[in-house]
């Protein structure tokens, strides 16, 4: 079973009634994975600059960039 699988189940046992820890506990899933949500990077500017300044100065390392 897959991550997003076992919370699928966590939810749905928890919708029947279980607490959180105890479904968690059914489906061998750590509570703190249950409720950790990832959460999109949001450098869009940052790349899209990084971008610009490499298209400007192709010489330039990563560093100096």
């Amino acid at each position: 079973m897959s991550i997003v699988e076992r919370r699928d189940a966590v939810r749905f046992l928890v919708g029947k009634g279980l607490s959180v820890l105890r479904a968690c506990v059914l489906v061998q899933l750590q509570r703190a994975t249950f409720h950790d949500q990832a959460q999109p990077a949001a450098d869009d500017e940052l790349v899209a600059e990084l971008e610009a300044l490499a298209q400007a100065n192709p010489r330039y390392g990563y560093r100096r960039a």
